[in-house]
């Protein structure tokens, strides 16, 4: 998978869910949050798919929308938005990720590299997944994935830190 493929998935998931307009107006509004969903988008392979058969990302990002607009206090609208969306990407730490070349199957190292980053780096064209539960993935995902998709500006200005 190269890089241009990957980015025209991260697009293509992005403007699926910009289609709404009241999605338009929140990137606009925060775009903050725009920024967020791109980074997860680039950092989760929409190959993942959620039991739904969707991919995670738009399922986490649909969930984040939907929790941004059930909030009615406006200071902390974002901070729903980026819980939802870490809560449901989260669940990839309940999978184990492996890539199929023709060669040979490589394993995702979770949260040492944006998957996308590692597809490209080992030519990795399918994935395979299987359930890996442990008590503490998902803790452990939503601390590692909020490292990776927030800064330390977007954490401040959501009231994180």
């Amino acid at each position: 998978m190269t890089e241009a493929t990957i980015y025209c998935e991260t697009n293509t998931i992005l403007k699926l869910v910009k289609k709404d307009s009241s999605v338009q107006a929140m990137f606009l509004l925060r775009p903050s949050l725009e920024r967020i969903t791109r980074r997860l988008c680039n950092f989760i392979s929409p190959l993942i798919l959620d039991v739904t058969g969707d991919p995670l990302v738009l399922v986490a990002i649909r969930k984040a929308i939907e929790a941004y607009q059930q909030e009615n206090d406006e200071s902390i609208k974002q901070k729903a938005y980026v819980s939802a969306l870490l809560d449901v990407a989260s669940r990839i730490g309940d999978l184990k990720i492996q890539g199929v070349r023709e060669d040979r199957v490589v394993t995702w190292e979770p949260y040492i590299e944006p998957m996308c980053q590692w597809m490209g780096k080992h030519d990795v064209k399918t994935l395979r997944t299987e359930q890996h539960d442990s008590p503490d993935s998902r803790a452990y995902s939503k601390l590692a994935l909020r490292t990776h998709i927030l800064t330390v500006q977007d954490m401040t200005e959501i009231g994180f830190v």
